[in-house]
């Protein structure tokens, strides 16, 4: 549910988390959606920091690696 982009790299980005019934082009290109009341809203797209964006992503990684034990070695356990 909401409202879906591609960027340059034909990527989807979701632009809009909610259920928005009503939407419309303005002639300048913009998007204009409207909730189940009365309620119009414009929808602008900010820019992410992609630098970052991308230095918080390693940092996660890197917590999740250093994390694991060095050498263990890992079996799923299934049950019957």
């Amino acid at each position: 549910m909401g409202l879906y982009a591609y960027n340059g790299e034909w990527q989807g980005e979701r632009l809009t988390y909610t259920y928005m019934p009503g939407l419309a082009l303005t002639p300048d290109g913009g998007i204009v959606i409207a909730d189940t009341g009365s309620t119009l809203y414009r929808v602008t797209k900010t820019p992410d920091r992609q630098s970052c964006a991308l230095a918080a992503m390693d940092a996660s990684i890197s917590k999740g690696v250093n994390w694991l034990p060095a050498g263990r070695q890992y079996r799923l356990r299934t049950t019957t």
